[in-house]
Formats: structure tokens, sequence, C-alpha cells
């Protein structure tokens, strides 16, 4: 009986994961109108900010980020789900940004003009990006949404060569 009764509140044709959009999104509008606020802030500083989400398992809070995305498109952001890795990994960052072609150094490097001067070439190639010079590469304000970030409590979550760049980026 339990089983007919539990496959009738959840035929399989409406069940839903338990991440991401939620099919009817309601309530939330003073967390909504705080994120809201916190765009037009940080649209006037020069500098980011971090909204943080948490609540049990189950509440919401994937859907509410989904949510904020779409909200901050609304208002010309640029939204990005990230993975925690982006917090510290340059190369998982323009991965998520869809930016991995901008920055790919050939294997080329460039020879300036002085070899007239020392009798030989001086070469020179692109430093390799971090992840706050490609944060702050953009033009267009950018959001980016991680999920699931109680990773970032993990052990060796980030590893203590990049805790630093992870707790600047936040």
């Amino acid at each position: 009986m339990a089983d007919s009764h539990h496959s009738t509140a959840f035929p399989a044709s409406e069940y839903y994961p338990d991440r991401g959009p939620a099919k009817y999104f309601h309530g939330r509008r003073r967390v909504l109108n705080d994120f809201s606020n916190l765009l037009q802030y940080a649209s006037n500083k020069s500098w980011g900010t971090t909204f943080l989400v948490q609540g049990a398992p189950g509440v919401g809070k994937s859907a509410l980020l989904h949510e904020c995305g779409k909200y901050a498109r609304t208002q010309e952001w640029k939204v990005v789900k990230v993975g925690v890795e982006s917090l510290w990994k340059p190369y998982k960052l323009l991965d998520s940004l869809g930016l991995t072609d901008k920055y790919k150094l050939s294997g080329k490097s460039m020879q300036f003009g002085l070899k007239n001067l020392f009798r030989r070439g001086y070469k020179s190639t692109r430093p390799e990006p971090t992840v706050e010079s490609i944060l702050k590469d953009g033009q267009q304000p950018l959001l980016l949404i991680l999920d699931e970030a109680q990773a970032l409590g993990d052990k060796d979550v980030p590893p203590s060569q990049h805790k630093a760049t992870a707790i600047h980026v936040l």
C-alpha cells in the first residue's frame, strides 16, 4: 500500500531532481529583493561581493540560485556556473566562462625590435593568467554561481597553496 501511495504522489513523469530550477518558484521575495540591491551595489562599485545562500537540504537553495541568475541576466549581467576549483585554477575559470581560446598561449614567442641593439632577439611570452586577472578583464558585470560551496570545507579544499587565492576571490 505504501508503494502505491508513493507512486501516486510522485509519478515518474513529475519527478524533479533536487538541484536546479523549480517548475513552480514562489516566495523568497525578500531574498530576491536583497539580491537585487546587492547587484545594484556591486554595479556601482569597482569591486565584487559575495552573496551566500544557506539552508537545510531540500529547501530550494539551488532553485533560488537559478532565479538569481535569471534576474541578473535581465540586468545585463553575464551569469556563469562555476565549480570550486574555478576560485584558484585559472583554466577551470576560463573553461566555465567559455574563454579558453582567448588565453591560449602558443608555442611561439614574440620578438621585439631590439636585436640591432643587443645583436640577438628578445623573446617574451604572454604571462599566465590568474583568476583575479581573468575576473578583472571583462567589460560586462559577472555573476559567478557556485552551488554546493560546502565542498570548500572538505579536507585540502582548496589546497593549502591556493587557499589565499580562493579567499581573495571570494
